[in-house]
Parts: C-alpha cells; sequence; structure tokens
C-alpha cells in the first residue's frame, strides 16, 4: 500500500520541514515526436503527458519508458485486462501523472499564471466592485 498522499506545501502548517521541488505547468508540449501507429488512448496520453508540468523534468530514458507505457495501453484497448490495468497504471505512477504521484516526491505543478482578472482566490472581482463603489460615493 502507498502511502499517504502528503498535503500541497502551501496546505501545511510547518512550512520548514522539507524542500518542495515547485514546477511551472505552462502547457508547451515537450514529448518527442511518437512514432508509429497508436490507439487514440494512448496518443491522448503521449500529449498530455508531453503538455504536463512533469515533463519539462523528464530525460530521455522517461520518454523511453513512456513509450513503452504507450504500446502497453494499445494492448490494453485490443484485450482490457485487470492484470494488464494494473501494469499500466502502476508505469504511469512511476512517470509521476498523478498529483499524488508527484507530491510524494515532493514536486508541486503551479500553473501559469494566466493574466487573466482571476488572483489565485478568485476574488479580484470582488475587490474591483468594492474599489468602484467606494469611488462612486
Amino acid at each position: 500500500m502507498p502511502d499517504p498522499v502528503p498535503k500541497r506545501s502551501d496546505q501545511r502548517r510547518r512550512r520548514n520541514k522539507s524542500h518542495v521541488e515547485k514546477a511551472v505547468a505552462d502547457g508547451l508540449n515537450r514529448a518527442p515526436e511518437l512514432v508509429g501507429d497508436h490507439s487514440e488512448v494512448a496518443v491522448r496520453f503521449w500529449e498530455a503527458l508531453g503538455r504536463s508540468g512533469q515533463a519539462q523534468f523528464f530525460q530521455p530514458s522517461d520518454w523511453a519508458q513512456a513509450e513503452l507505457v504507450v504500446l502497453a495501453i494499445d494492448e490494453f484497448v485490443r484485450k482490457p485486462t485487470a492484470l494488464m490495468f494494473q501494469a499500466v497504471t502502476s508505469a504511469m505512477s512511476n512517470l509521476l501523472v498523478t498529483e499524488g504521484d508527484r507530491r510524494r516526491l515532493r514536486l508541486e505543478l503551479e500553473r501559469e499564471p494566466s493574466g487573466s482578472e482571476e488572483d489565485a482566490d478568485g476574488v479580484t472581482w470582488i475587490d474591483d466592485a468594492r474599489n468602484r463603489l467606494r469611488s462612486s460615493g
């Protein structure tokens, strides 16, 4: 059984206990070209992995492992079995595809600032409305 998923660093009370590597999920596709004919599910996985924030840390060997995962997904699509599903999800875990996998290794992804009117709490529009009311009265 895997360890419990730690809280994000900004949710912990004691932030001085351990270092957390933070990366920005900028949406750039870092995946090399996927060669061959693959199932739609496998291609979506490859493209999503390439756009994921952890991909900026991937080495060629990581992409080689991801290519094996694509082949396993293809096999699972052709003939789904519980054992194949377990193998695919275990291999995906090694590539840090879930937030829990990343947090266990103290890697947190943050979205790139979009430049929108909304801040991290989603309440910038409230502050703007409050300021407009103050200035009109």
